[in-house]
């Protein structure tokens, strides 16, 4: 017996946001991707994935979140966040 939750492995998700903005600072656009290993989304080992979004307006920056969600909890906690330009 232990007091560490242990259903990690039932079924952790990763929570990939991003929002892209205009020279304004407004929203233009949003999406999300939800990664879960027992799913069809689930990340190859070792192997690089890319996404493509298709954009209708003029974009200044994007904002990225990924958030990780353990089986065990409704609670998504910030695993990386970063903001970029072109």
């Amino acid at each position: 017996p232990h007091n560490v939750p242990s259903a990690d492995n039932g079924d952790p998700r990763l929570y990939l946001y991003v929002t892209f903005l205009n020279e304004a600072g407004e929203q233009v656009d949003q999406t999300k991707e939800i990664l879960a290993p027992q799913q069809d989304t689930a990340l190859p080992f070792n192997k690089k994935v890319s996404f493509s979004y298709r954009l209708f307006g003029l974009v200044a920056q994007a904002n990225i979140v990924l958030k990780y969600q353990p089986a065990w909890s409704k609670e998504k906690d910030l695993v990386w966040g970063k903001t970029i330009q072109p």
